[in-house]
């Protein structure tokens, strides 16, 4: 993890360790939420429904989750054994509001809930005595903690009058997503649109009357399946689509593949401002799915290829995604230079055909190298190749060379602006070649319509994306086709002079910023030594250019261009090196009494970490500080072992553990040196405070 990055999630952290002002988890301190069992009635009578709410009031700065919880937590369990007269109990649930707690998303309840249950005796004529057990999860952004409530509510036969408790369970009713689609808001046409063997995207197209700004889309499926957030695609004030990411959950070892499991339906709940509806839906066997089980039928369009107001859509907002990009930083500067020096040209019309299929010839290539990797069956969109830190760092030298050449260190033939002689001769080739070096600055940039229509393109047929990339390069190559169309007399470009060496310089700087960003990009991926030693081969590439101009013959000057030109690579050579380095974590062992006694009693020094998939905590502090490279670096060098206790699931060994240092939920963090007592660490973790407590034992 980029250093920088993990500074601020330890800041982050402990931010909200300060707010929760509490250092540890003691059962004796920890909130409970307040939780009761009303009714809307006092009795039950024949023909008369009974509804129940299950209602829990929640600590201040706690949450519980919903049935469908998202990356952490787990929903309520009700179990309603040992009533009596019960038929049955169908519990409600209310839409809940999505968090993003540090990295993870979750489904949640906020200060107060009341689950609505409809209930039917077996005879509305005896007393109807209900015995409600119920498991939960209070989460704050320091603990997790399971917990459980004993409710009992007696309903005699009678005239079944109306209750004051009976407004809140009302209320709570216009929480629950109504089934279907109704007349103001709507769910339609679930899509496949890509698959492989571990992942599948879909789209599903939504409308609201309210208009879908604000709309947000919840996906429940088999608990072997993980879907992200579903992201909204607004085609006007009422319509769109989201689309869902979805694959196998490792957590789970199952031998289904994908598409079996896709063979079950989805839920799908749309929630927007004050209004929701839920629908089952599912995936249908589109040619995408088929492509899976006969690689050698071609794929086809899962949205119908006839509609050509969708399609005529898309190719629009390609096309003005692909205007927009003559805006970015890293995109103007060329196209200002290219603009200021069309007077240097006589034949301007073939200059701007030219570039544009400059242009064109990219986009072009890009939608091909898309196809062949989908093919291929690989899953990309727009800007993968930044997901490779070599294209990066080709792209961080590429954009650092035109900004030295917009400053003035180095000219050559191929130049943006300098050199006219070259271009004039070579008019129509130096047009093609800066169209596509146009193109090439474009690839880290995207802009607004963009990300419909490129990820539209990256999931249909063939003639279909090529379209697209083509709309997209033809919408950026289009205000400089324009001006080279257009008459002399109709051109109002200033006259050339020193001003435009100036303006040149002044334009490497937006350059120069695009470097920086891509720099950031880069940090996110490598070490924080990586881009000090990609800093200092840029440093040396600057020198080495530097160099060139400064010494114009002898020995001495090829020496000392071979010397920062082994400067310049030397530094790729180790980041190469490091990216290969494979880090591999410490695997722990599972958490059991007898092993840990085994451990201690042969003198080891053991660290036992205890945790859930459900518990925000725990993921974060893995995440900043016991998986990173340092702190298992540390335990190798000192031969720790680590032990994991996984209270994911009920288990009554692990709890004994906890209660043995007076906890009640997850984390705890416990080391045991070779002798002396063991030593609770905090449960805000850092990589020094593993280290430094550790330390301190010796």
């Amino acid at each position: 993890m980029n250093r920088s990055l993990k500074i601020f999630w330890v800041l982050c952290v402990l931010f909200f360790g300060m707010l929760s002002c509490v250092a540890s988890v003691y059962a004796s301190k920890l909130p409970k939420a307040n939780s009761s069992l009303i009714s809307n009635t006092d009795s039950i009578r024949e023909g008369h429904a009974v509804l129940l709410g299950v209602r829990l009031k929640l600590p201040k700065g706690w949450e519980t989750f919903w049935r469908t919880p998202g990356e952490v937590g787990y929903g309520a369990k009700f179990s309603w054994e040992g009533s009596q007269n019960l038929e049955q109990a169908e519990v409600l649930w209310p839409w809940p509001t999505r968090i993003k707690s540090f990295d993870f998303i979750a489904n949640v309840y906020l200060n107060e809930v009341i689950f609505p249950v409809k209930i039917i005796p077996k005879d509305a004529t005896k007393t109807l005595a209900l015995h409600l057990k119920l498991d939960y999860l209070l989460c704050s952004p320091t603990a997790c903690v399971p917990q459980q409530a004993k409710l009992n509510l007696t309903l005699p036969p009678g005239d079944a009058a109306i209750t004051p408790e009976a407004k809140l369970i009302d209320k709570a009713i216009k929480s629950i997503p109504k089934s279907g689609n109704t007349s103001d808001l709507a769910l339609h046409d679930l899509i496949v649109t890509h698959q492989d063997d571990q992942t599948i995207d879909l789209q599903v197209n939504v409308w609201s009357a309210a208009g879908i700004k604000d709309a947000q889309l919840f996906v429940e499926g088999p608990d072997e399946l993980l879907f992200n957030v579903p992201k909204l695609t607004q085609l006007d004030e009422t319509h769109g689509f989201f689309i869902i990411q979805g694959k196998k959950n490792e957590a789970f070892e199952s031998a289904q593949t994908l598409k079996t499991l896709l063979k079950k339906p989805l839920q799908l709940t749309l929630v927007n401002k004050q209004n929701a509806i839920s629908l089952s839906k599912t995936v249908p066997n589109s040619p995408l799915l088929t492509k899976m089980d006969a690689s050698n039928q071609t794929s086809q369009l899962a949205t119908d290829p006839s509609d050509s107001y969708w399609i005529g859509t898309i190719v629009l907002f390609a096309f003005l995604g692909g205007l927009i990009l003559n805006l970015m930083p890293c995109v103007f500067p060329i196209l200002s230079l290219k603009i200021l020096t069309l007077h240097s040209f006589k034949n301007k019309r073939m200059q701007g055909i030219f570039y544009t299929l400059g242009v064109m010839f990219f986009f072009f290539i890009i939608a091909l190298i898309t196809l062949l990797l989908q093919s291929l069956g690989n899953k990309v969109g727009w800007g993968f190749q930044m997901q490779s830190p070599a294209v990066l760092i080709l792209l961080i030298f590429l954009f650092t060379l035109i900004t030295m050449n917009l400053f003035g260190l180095f000219d050559i033939p191929f130049s943006l602006s300098t050199n006219l002689k070259w271009q004039k001769t070579h008019e129509l080739l130096y047009a093609f070649g800066t169209g596509v070096l146009a193109a090439v600055v474009t690839t880290p940039c995207s802009a607004p319509f963009m990300a419909t229509a490129v990820g539209v393109a990256i999931s249909q047929g063939s003639w279909i994306t090529v379209l697209i990339f083509l709309s997209l390069g033809f919408g950026f190559a289009l205000p400089y086709l324009l001006l080279c169309t257009l008459p002399k007399n109709k051109i109002i470009l200033p006259k050339p002079g020193v001003w435009m060496e100036k303006l040149k310089h002044f334009l490497g700087f937006p350059m120069l910023l695009s470097v920086i960003w891509l720099l950031w990009v880069a940090g996110l991926q490598m070490s924080y030594d990586s881009v000090i030693m990609l800093l200092v081969s840029l440093c040396f590439l600057a020198l080495f250019f530097w160099l060139l101009r400064a010494i114009h013959h002898g020995a001495f000057r090829l020496i000392a261009l071979l010397v920062s030109l082994a400067l310049v690579v030397y530094p790729l050579y180790w980041i190469q090196q490091e990216l290969t380095q494979k880090h591999q974590i410490n695997e722990p062992y599972d958490y059991s009494s007898e092993q840990l006694k085994s451990l201690i009693k042969d003198h080891h020094k053991v660290f036992v970490y205890a945790t859930a998939a459900w518990c925000i905590t725990c993921k974060i502090n893995e995440k900043i500080a016991i998986d990173t490279n340092e702190v298992q670096s540390f335990f190798s060098k000192e031969h720790i072992v680590v032990v994991k206790a996984d209270w994911t699931n009920k288990n009554d060994a692990i709890l004994q553990y906890l209660q043995q240092f007076n906890r009640a939920g997850v984390p705890l963090y416990v080391y045991y040196p070779q002798s002396g007592e063991p030593v609770v660490l905090p449960q805000i973790l850092t990589p020094l405070t593993i280290i430094n407590h550790i330390k301190q034992c010796r």
